[in-house]
């Protein structure tokens, strides 16, 4: 009985020892775990080599014995794999690394500051089982999206500055944040931001926010930053807020709020916007104004317009710009020269002239804000000649025997003629005209001018030629003396004789002699018009008995 319970004890004593030569030498799988990246396993196994094991595999035990700060800051970490098992951690810092991949950090239950700024992230897994967490950093990343952050209320700083967010999550549930951080990303709003009434310092520049909820809760908030943006309107925190710092520059913003009752505000940054002085006056009730507020300089205020004019037209330069605000002084230039001065926000031209086109802005200056000239945009004036003689053409009809000519002026829709003037090159004598048309007339050159309504003149660059036919005149006496009774046509045709009005009285082949007869009869006396071969000859015919 002894021998074979001595048996017994030796079976079990060998049994003993291959266990456990099996478990020292061959650890369970659910005590280790791998790390994939070599960096980070290089990392761990030098910082904390205990957590590394012979085979290159984190020891998850050692892993939650490490603590409370985990610093991996710049050691080219692109896989974080494995970090989830330091439970002690209350810090981990893996900022400037090469991150590209997070793991599932729900284990970290005593996490309160995770810094991995500065890295190449583009997502991060849930964050929700943090409720510890009081300081997230993850600025300087890929990021395209925030995971709901709703959870994490004992967050008192959350940067996530210069990523590619053009979104956040709704913020309101970080009732004890007290910094935010939004930098440079494409945000056009912050959800929530009216509800955290903890905030002290804001920083959102260089995004597309638009516009702000009324921040009257923001009682604490002492440093405001939203410089960068698309404001209209600049945010507004109530009435006697304490900020000592709110810079809304390079925005759009075109109107201030009353921002007296801020007493403890020693920089207010509202240049490069599109204030006016009616608006930039409101700031000189801030204590100790010229020293507290930076208003200069500001961007170009659009006023201007392109105009064209005829000249000898009246044209008056007006803004709109602070038109009823006293003590302004507006300073015009022309293609970058100045060139008046005026104390209202009128300046007339009477009548403009072809020397005035040109391109023209303005200057605005305000005894209260020393140095600061508000600019407006461009006035392009273009003046064209009052008449465009190049468009200018004629249609005459001839002097002759038998009819004085005339003459019509004919021009585009775009010349404002209000008079037409000739005047006869040989007798000087001047004609006027309302249309254009002009009759009677006797001489063949006559010079032409073409008149606007605003008295600018323009003279026709061509002499008008009015067609002159010469006439032989003769006299014709038929009272049967035996001298000048009858005309003789030597020429081979035919003539067609006519009476001053134009009237054909006689028809007749040639050559032949007319005997001042017409058909019904003896002619009056007067003066006719022969017209041989349909113009090829003219003579004038006087009939007198």
């Amino acid at each position: 009985m002894i021998q074979k319970t001595n048996i017994f004890i030796c079976v079990f004593q060998r049994a003993f020892l291959v266990l456990w030569m099996a478990i020292v030498c061959f650890p369970a799988s659910a005590q280790t775990a791998l790390v994939p990246d070599t960096a980070f396993r290089v990392f761990l196994s030098k910082t904390y080599p205990a957590t590394i094991d012979v085979n290159n595999k984190l020891v998850i035990s050692e892993a939650a014995k490490v603590g409370p700060v985990i610093n991996g800051s710049g050691a080219a970490i692109k896989n974080l794999e494995g970090i989830q098992y330091f439970t002690s951690a209350l810090t981990i810092n893996f900022s400037k690394s090469s991150l590209k991949f997070i793991p599932d950090l729900s284990n970290l239950r005593k996490l309160e500051v995770l810094n991995l700024s500065g890295n190449q992230l583009t997502s991060l897994p849930f964050l929700s089982s943090l409720g510890r967490l009081q300081i997230l950093n993850v600025s300087e990343n890929k990021l395209v999206r925030l995971p709901d952050l709703s959870s994490n209320d004992s967050l008192i700083e959350l940067n996530v500055n210069t990523n590619l967010l053009d979104s956040l999550p709704n913020l309101s549930k970080l009732i004890r944040l007290e910094r935010l951080y939004v930098f440079k990303n494409n945000l056009k709003k912050i959800p929530g931001v009216e509800a955290l009434v903890t905030l002290k310092d804001v920083g959102c520049m260089f995004n597309e926010l638009e516009n702000f909820p009324p921040l009257n809760k923001l009682q604490n908030i002492r440093f405001f930053n939203a410089a960068h943006n698309h404001l209209t309107v600049p945010p507004f925190f109530g009435l006697n807020s304490q900020i000592l710092l709110l810079d809304v520059s390079n925005n759009l913003i075109t109107t201030l709020p009353d921002y007296s009752s801020y007493t403890s505000m020693t920089t207010l940054n509202v240049w490069l916007n599109k204030l006016t002085f009616k608006e930039l006056l409101k700031t000189t009730s801030v204590v100790n104004y010229l020293k507290t507020v930076l208003y200069t300089p500001q961007k170009p205020i659009k006023a201007g317009k392109a105009v064209t004019l005829s000249e000898g037209s009246p044209f008056t330069f007006q803004t709109g710009i602070d038109t009823g605000v006293a003590n302004v002084t507006y300073t015009w230039f022309k293609n970058g020269i100045r060139d008046t001065v005026v104390a209202k926000d009128k300046w007339t031209l009477p009548y403009v002239q072809l020397k005035d086109s040109g391109s023209y802005m303005a200057q605005l200056s305000h005894p209260a804000f020393p140095g600061l000239l508000l600019q407006t945009d461009t006035f392009h004036l273009a003046v064209q000649p009052c008449v465009d003689v190049s468009t200018i053409s004629t249609i005459t009809s001839e002097i002759n025997c038998l009819s004085t000519g005339t003459l019509k002026v004919l021009t585009s829709s775009g010349n404002q003629v209000s008079v037409y003037r000739i005047k006869g090159k040989t007798s000087g004598k001047t004609y006027a005209s309302a249309n254009g048309s002009f009759e009677g007339l006797t001489e063949p050159s006559y010079l032409l001018t073409l008149e606007t309504n605003y008295g600018c003149g323009k003279n026709y660059t061509k002499e008008v030629q009015i067609p002159f036919i010469k006439c032989d005149d003769y006299v014709i006496t038929p009272d049967n003396d035996g001298h000048a009774d009858s005309f003789f046509f030597e020429a081979k045709g035919k003539v067609d004789i006519f009476d001053k009005r134009g009237n054909l009285v006689k028809r007749m082949n040639i050559p032949g002699e007319w005997d001042c007869f017409s058909e019904n009869g003896k002619v009056a006396r007067g003066y006719y018009m022969a017209n041989i071969n349909d113009g090829e000859v003219q003579i004038g015919l006087t009939v007198a008995y």
